[in-house]
């Protein structure tokens, strides 16, 4: 059973992101997802969804922010949720997929992963 949760709110500490571009904080065991947020970045996030140790948060206020954070080029980024990586440039967007991609694979011992971007226009 999932339980909406209303008015609780957290202190993080991002670690890594995720799969789907989401920062992720672990505490005591519990796990949180708090979108539109980088590695080492610390603050307060809105707890909206919770499902047994999982925690899905929204991030209120941001103490200490990524060398990497970049002010989104999208005037809809902080309401739309489409895209994941318009707070940061594309160099550490193509970096933060790699190491995804990499965690992803690491049971296979793949050969080295080269990534390469596309043309900017």
């Amino acid at each position: 059973m999932s339980l909406i949760v209303q008015n609780k709110t957290i202190k993080f500490t991002i670690d890594h992101l995720d799969p789907k571009g989401q920062g992720v904080f672990k505490q005591d065991g519990q796990i949180y997802f708090i979108p539109r947020t980088l590695p080492q970045e610390s603050g307060e996030a809105l707890v909206y969804h919770e499902h047994k140790n999982l925690h899905f948060a929204i991030p209120q206020i941001i103490y200490k922010s990524s060398p990497e954070r970049r002010e989104s080029s999208c005037p809809h980024f902080d309401q739309c949720g489409g895209c994941n990586y318009l707070h940061t440039d594309y160099t550490s967007e193509l970096s933060f997929k790699k190491k995804t991609l990499k965690f992803l694979l690491k049971k296979l011992n793949p050969p080295e992963i080269l990534v390469e971007g596309a043309e900017q226009r």
